[in-house]
């Protein structure tokens, strides 16, 4: 019961997240290593390892923002390389662009751009747990801090999601 609880609780802040009007965004010199290492100590315990080449990269953007954007594509990273059976991604930081490489099942060429819409799944036969939201979220965010968020995949190999900064 506390398990569906939260669920619910988690979803409708995800709704309302998604759905908050347009607010000023205050940005600011942000590490990007220290951000990417602070999200990466939250999933330690988690069955899936994550490799990193990190430095330290500075940018100016909003780090509350650029967090729940790098959480929410971590956490899918970490499910689809479950769901494959494997144990580690990698994240790869460089001058202008985060990259979150998973082992994922991957996400066919004509289903990419649908990835971000609002409840959309791409394999709708699998019984993951989530809502659909969080990429459509990711989106959003990237828009109000303006960053791109690029999708490579390939089937059965895994997806590489970079985040562009300009």
């Amino acid at each position: 019961m506390k398990e569906s609880s939260n669920y619910l609780k988690e979803m409708v802040e995800n709704l309302l997240l998604l759905t908050k009007a347009d607010e000023e965004i205050k940005f600011e010199e942000v590490n990007l290593k220290e951000v990417i290492e602070k999200i990466i100590g939250i999933y330690k315990n988690e069955n899936v390892k994550i490799k990193t080449d990190l430095k330290d990269v500075y940018i100016n953007t909003n780090k509350d923002y650029l967090s729940i954007l790098l959480k929410v594509i971590i956490e899918n990273a970490i499910k689809y390389t479950e769901l494959n059976n494997e144990n580690e991604i990698f994240i790869k930081l460089s001058d202008r662009a985060i990259e979150i490489i998973d082992r994922g099942p991957g996400i066919a060429e004509e289903e990419i751009p649908k990835i971000f819409e609002r409840f959309y799944k791409s394999d709708k036969s699998r019984s993951t747990k989530g809502f659909g939201l969080g990429l459509s979220i990711a989106k959003r965010i990237s828009e109000k801090i303006k960053v791109k968020i690029e999708v490579i995949s390939d089937i059965g190999k895994g997806s590489t999601f970079k985040i562009k900064f300009s």
